[in-house]
């Protein structure tokens, strides 16, 4: 008979051999999904021109009774949405998302405008206590000595 602990001993022993055959070099650490990976998506404004322009040649075809291209554009949107990709592909969306965005961003300059100037006031108002303050020790220190006299 086997002793149980001796046969879990040799099993891990194999295990880390098979382990150890394989070089380091050859270990993928990101898989399939780093080759997936792509760099950043395109701004909002560089969408915003593609989608016009693929509305334009929809329109075109659709115009020449291009059945062909306008289902093959659908199906290449249709596809994209099935796994999960975001496709931004109305022009009317990405102007209204473009809108907020500025709106947001003004929104926010002015919140900051706001907090410096809020800043520079207390600034000021700290400058002119000292002032006031520095002036009235001077004046009671000179009152004190014209009093010694």
């Amino acid at each position: 008979m086997l002793n149980p602990v001796c046969s879990s001993c040799c099993e891990l022993l194999t295990l880390l051999s098979v382990v150890h055959a394989v070089p380091f070099s050859a270990a993928d650490p990101g898989g399939a999904a780093a080759a997936g990976k792509k760099g950043r998506k395109p701004k909002k404004q560089v969408l915003l021109k593609q989608a016009e322009d693929k509305q334009q040649k929809l329109q075109d075809a659709a115009a020449r009774q291009d059945k062909e291209l306008m289902a093959a554009e659908a199906w290449r949107a249709a596809l994209s949405r099935a796994s999960g990709e975001k496709v931004l592909d109305d022009p009317k969306l990405l102007r209204k998302s473009l809108k907020r965005e500025e709106q947001d961003k003004a929104r926010k300059a002015k919140k900051w405008q706001e907090r410096v100037a809020a800043q520079q006031e207390q600034q000021q108002k700290k400058q002119d206590k000292r002032k006031d303050n520095l002036a009235a020790r001077a004046a009671t220190k000179l009152d004190s000595k014209k009093a010694k006299r």
